[in-house]
């Protein structure tokens, strides 16, 4: 497994893991109306959170089965390249709605959930695809 791929899986284990970590704290703290629940430190927290948990996820893969090599090669840039290109949409279907929620006047919390979801599907589904690109090939 390439230095990029084990990346791969640590990226993707942090953003689920993370994410629903955020659902669950936002849920347990909801209010009623839900749009009153106090998600923005949360929120904040948990991406600052992803980004912690994934180089500690990949600092310990690289510990426990070390890379021969910390270079990306063209094979990794392309496969980088077609998960973006693969998951793009969720961003820019997730800020649509965001914008139209705007418009609307929809809450807050909504809007700024939707934009989560859309970043957290993203991510995933780009990873999803990569690791099915290094797996099956491309």
């Amino acid at each position: 497994m390439s230095y990029e791929e084990k990346g791969t899986w640590a990226f993707l284990a942090a953003s689920v893991a993370v994410y629903l970590a955020y659902v669950v704290i936002v849920l347990t703290r909801a209010a009623d109306p839900i749009t009153e629940t106090p998600y923005q430190w949360p929120l904040l927290w948990s991406i600052a959170a992803c980004v912690v948990v994934a180089v500690v996820l990949r600092v310990l893969i690289e510990v426990v089965r070390p890379s021969e090599s910390h270079r990306s090669d063209s094979r990794d840039r392309e496969i980088a390249r077609l998960g973006v290109l693969r998951s793009w949409g969720f961003l820019i279907a997730a800020a649509l709605a965001a914008m139209g929620m705007s418009l609307a006047e929809v809450a807050h919390f909504w809007i700024a959930n939707v934009l989560y979801l859309g970043f957290v599907l993203q991510a995933v589904t780009g990873a999803v695809v990569g690791l099915v690109a290094y797996r099956r090939g491309f």
